[in-house]
């Protein structure tokens, strides 16, 4: 018997607002079901089979990073039964490329919610963006709900990143190789009753880390265990000790390639993503080198609220490097 359907990704949607997050790298469904097995007396096997619990998590990983942050925001955003989240699945044409029609895969989530996990961006590549999605229940409709229908059009790719520079209460680290962010986002998942599925979801608490890889070594210096705050145009930033920045705080540019055959659009061009940390704790973690490659010295800042604002970090994707 011959293979008859074959699926790809495709896209992530957003009903109600018509927003479409493409350049999609990867992405998986993971049904989250737990089953319970019994037996008893000394039985040899097992007698009884039921499902105990389900959690689905939509992952993804994109290259459109503005569109996707202007979706989710850097905290998430809500799938609700106006406003659902859908993951695609496109259908292969046996000899041909893709179907047309209204064969395509959609789950669909009415209540969850969509948080950025993982920004990663490095020299010499395209950065990447990684998305979960938490599904639960209202109690009368299942957490994803799968169906067939006719794809969204996806946009021309158009829209990608590499790693910029970062800027450290007014200093400007230029041999940035690679910045990573974790949102750190913990849910809260709550199910009751019996129920298979959580009713309930919430984020009960935020712990995002910046770390950035540099070539510089001078940024870390051992200056008798008092750090001093940065000060524009001093090298040596990073004492034994680290330190506290506030005001200017961070900054994290990425820089937004050009199609125009420059390869970067113009520090100027405030099209470029700029995500701002104003309060935070900075320390060099590591000074590395291997033999016959370059040594590196590895940052680390966990942006705080010390105003009580709610928000630790804030994204401008229309941005110029400055």
């Amino acid at each position: 018997m011959s293979v008859a359907s074959v699926y790809t990704l495709h896209s992530v949607q957003r009903t109600g607002i018509a927003s479409l997050v493409d350049q999609i790298e990867r992405q998986s469904i993971d049904s989250g079901l737990t089953d319970y097995l019994g037996g008893g007396s000394s039985s040899i096997n097992k007698q009884f089979a039921a499902l105990m619990t389900a959690a689905p998590i939509l992952s993804f990983t994109t290259t459109r990073l503005a569109t996707a942050l202007e979706l989710s925001g850097l905290t998430g955003v809500l799938a609700t039964s106006t406003n659902t989240l859908i993951m695609w699945f496109k259908k292969r044409l046996a000899g041909g490329q893709y179907n047309i029609g209204g064969v395509h895969r959609k789950t669909t989530v009415s209540n969850g919610l969509l948080i950025p996990k993982r920004l990663t961006a490095r020299h010499g590549e395209i950065a990447m963006l990684d998305f979960e999605l938490h599904a639960i229940s209202d109690g009368a409709i299942n957490p994803i709900v799968t169906a067939v229908a006719t794809l969204p059009a996806a946009g021309v790719g158009s829209e990608f990143f590499t790693v910029g520079p970062i800027k450290l209460d007014g200093v400007t680290f230029e041999s940035v190789i690679e910045v990573s962010i974790d949102f750190g986002i913990e849910l809260d998942k709550v199910g009751a009753n019996g129920e298979i599925n959580p009713t309930f979801l919430a984020i009960k608490a935020m712990n995002p880390v910046i770390t950035c890889t540099i070539h510089d070594l001078s940024h870390a210096t051992d200056n008798g265990g008092t750090p001093a705050l940065p000060v524009a145009g001093t090298a040596a930033l990073f004492g034994s000790q680290g330190g506290i920045a506030s005001g200017a705080g961070l900054t994290v540019f990425l820089r937004k390639k050009s199609a125009d055959g420059t390869g970067n659009l113009l520090n100027a061009t405030a099209e470029h993503i700029a995500i701002t940390a104003a309060d935070l704790r900075y320390v060099w973690e590591t000074m590395e080198a291997a033999d016959q490659d370059d040594a590196t010295l590895r940052l680390k800042f966990t942006p705080i609220d010390s105003s009580g604002s709610g928000a630790t970090m804030v994204v401008a994707t229309e941005s110029a490097i400055t």
